[in-house]
Formats: C-alpha cells, sequence, structure tokens
C-alpha cells in the first residue's frame, strides 16, 4: 500500500473536512432515513482503489442503486482501516486481505462479502545507468519496500522465492512508503526501488523497470470487501445495493477510463492529464486490478505465502467460515470460486 506523504496527508485532511461538512449540511436538510452515508475505503484518495467510489458517485450509480453512498474515508492502510470500518455507521469497507486474515485469526466478527482490488500494478525500477538489467542481478543488492509485513514485502520475498533466488543474499529495506523508497534509490540507499500507481504514472519514465508483480506472480487479490456479522444480519439489502452500485461502477471505469480519469483527478486533488493517464495505464494491465467482486479463493491462499514469508503467521486462516457470498450480484455469485 502507498503510504501518505505529507502532502497527500493535507490533501486527505481537506477532503476529510469537505465530507464532514457536506454530511453535516445533509443532516440538516434530509429526513434521518433518507441520510447519505460514507464508506471506508483503504488510502482512499493515495491510491486507485477509491476511484470506483469517486466515478460511483460522480456518474449517480450509488444513487440508481439505492444505495446511501456519496462519499468515502479512508486510512493509511492495515488495520487501521479495520478499526475506521468498525467504527464507521455504515460497516462496509474495503481492506487488505492481509489485514482481513489478521483480523480472522484474532476471531474479530467479521466476514468478506466481495473481492475488489488486485495489486499487480507493483514494479520494481533502477536508475537508468544501474548495472541491475534482470532479477537475477538483485542478489548482493539493496530492494527498498514501504514497511515490514506490507503487500511490497510480502510481493518482493514471493517473487524471489520463485524465481528461485536465495533472498538471505538480498538486503531488503523498509523505506516507509513508495516515495522514500525513490528517495533512497536517488541518494544510492537502495539499487531497486518499488513504485505502485498512480506515482508509476507521474515517475516511471526516469527510471528503468527490472521486473514487476503482473509477470512474477499468480494473480491475487489484495483487498477484500468485508463487513461485520451483526452488520450483515441486519443490513442484507443495503449491502447488496452497494456492491451492486459498485460492480456497475467498475464496468463504468473499464468502459471509460478518460472520463474515469477526470473524475479521478478531481477526488484525488491530482493534475488532470496524469490520472487520465494513470486510470488508462491500469485498464490496459493484462490482470485487471479493479475486480467487480466475485471471489476467488485461488488468489487469496498465494497472499497467504507471501505474508508468510515476511514473518505473519497465518495458518489458521479460514477461508470457507470467513466468505459469503451472498450479498453479491446472482452473476458474481455464480463466478466466486470458494474452494482451491
Amino acid at each position: 500500500m502507498i503510504r501518505q506523504t505529507a502532502a497527500h496527508v493535507r490533501d486527505f485532511r481537506r477532503q476529510v473536512h469537505g465530507l464532514a461538512l457536506a454530511c453535516a449540511a445533509a443532516a440538516m436538510l434530509l429526513p434521518a432515513a433518507s441520510q447519505a452515508k460514507d464508506i471506508v475505503v483503504s488510502n482512499w484518495g493515495v491510491n486507485l482503489y477509491g476511484v470506483i467510489y469517486a466515478v460511483g458517485v460522480e456518474k449517480g450509480i450509488f444513487k440508481e442503486f439505492g444505495a446511501p453512498v456519496t462519499g468515502a474515508i479512508g486510512a493509511p492502510g492495515g488495520g487501521s482501516v479495520m478499526r475506521a470500518m468498525l467504527a464507521n455507521e455504515i460497516k462496509f469497507g474495503e481492506i487488505a486481505t492481509s489485514a482481513v486474515m489478521d483480523a480472522q485469526v484474532k476471531d474479530l466478527p467479521i466476514v468478506v462479502i466481495a473481492a475488489t482490488a488486485r495489486s499487480n500494478d507493483n514494479a520494481w525500477y533502477v536508475r537508468k545507468d544501474s548495472p541491475i538489467k534482470s532479477l537475477k542481478d538483485v542478489i548482493g543488492k539493496k530492494v527498498a519496500y514501504t514497511s515490514p509485513r506490507s503487500i511490497t514485502e510480502a510481493f518482493e520475498r514471493m517473487i524471489f522465492e520463485r524465481a528461485g533466488l536465495d533472498a538471505s543474499k538480498i538486503t531488503l529495506v523498509a523505506a516507509g512508503g513508495y516515495p522514500q523508497g525513490l528517495t533512497l534509490l536517488e541518494t544510492g540507499g537502495v539499487d531497486v526501488a518499488a513504485m505502485a500507481e498512480p506515482l508509476k504514472t507521474r515517475k516511471a519514465a526516469s527510471y528503468r523497470e527490472v521486473f514487476n508483480a503482473q509477470d512474477n506472480l499468480p494473480l491475487m487479490t489484495a483487498v477484500l470487501a468485508v463487513t461485520t456479522k451483526e452488520y450483515a444480519a441486519k443490513n442484507g439489502d443495503l449491502l447488496r445495493k452497494i456492491l451492486a452500485a459498485r460492480q456497475k461502477a467498475v464496468q463504468w471505469v473499464y468502459a471509460h477510463p478518460e472520463e474515469a480519469g477526470k473524475i479521478m483527478a478531481k477526488a484525488y486533488n491530482m493534475q488532470e492529464a496524469e490520472s487520465v493517464a494513470c486510470v488508462q495505464n491500469v485498464v490496459k494491465m493484462k490482470q485487471k486490478l479493479w475486480l467487480e467482486g466475485d471471489i476467488d479463493v485461488s488468489e487469496l491462499t498465494p497472499m497467504q505465502r507471501g505474508l508468510a514469508l515476511t514473518g505473519v503467521k497465518l495458518d489458521k486462516v479460514d477461508w470457507k467460515k470467513l466468505i459469503d457470498v451472498s450479498y453479491l450480484p446472482a452473476d458474481l455469485k455464480a463466478k466466486s470460486k470458494l474452494s482451491k
């Protein structure tokens, strides 16, 4: 996950403040039963997961399906997003698969109701004058990742393992975030640094890609839609409306990447040309980043292996007990694969 830089944090706070004012105004004008709500999305305004909600709200898709969603709020990632979801009025959130696994091991009463995104936009770069030409050349080198036990660390360790490289001969450096990794790369602190969108669109042309997640890893669902068992039991119809609207929003983004990029620019406080290019780049990827919602357990178990390589013990995760596809649209229920 991309950690928030100081500028991102300021932008994020302005967005949250604006959303709070909007919600306060709505509360004065609307009866309680029809008030619109925000939902929790990991790294809203920083990485690409929230684009679907920005589009769904802007194009009136949530309203069309009767889902009272007018915005999103977020947290930097992992357990902080889980806590934000549990404290939110609408207990629905898009949360990293690693945090979901951890919550299940800790016996939190959560349920997974949709698969929402991959992180296959991750790629690893060197300076253009670097002698590193291929993945095998990273032996004896320093490689940056975001933070300990993060998706980027898990991905790196999985890529090295699958390539038959001895990870003990590669020095992994926790940079604190993708931008910080690039700073280390520029100053010689590391030899290789990771990037993901939208940073890739902004910065990749200044570097040379050596390897990436898309070509070196199996399909893996990195983000899941989660609620609590109690909330699902009482609010099933609302969850179905949100997931149906979200499915249409995903389809709309893939069909209209240029307009989706313009919507992203407004929601994320980005330059329009950059956000349009970012969405267009993602839409062209061989593997889809944004998922409509159907769940494939075979995309979850590899993530367990990756996190195990970072030292996270997740052997007790029981996906069959954790997943409930009954809130998905009928076509997505039929497509879901709940056994390995």
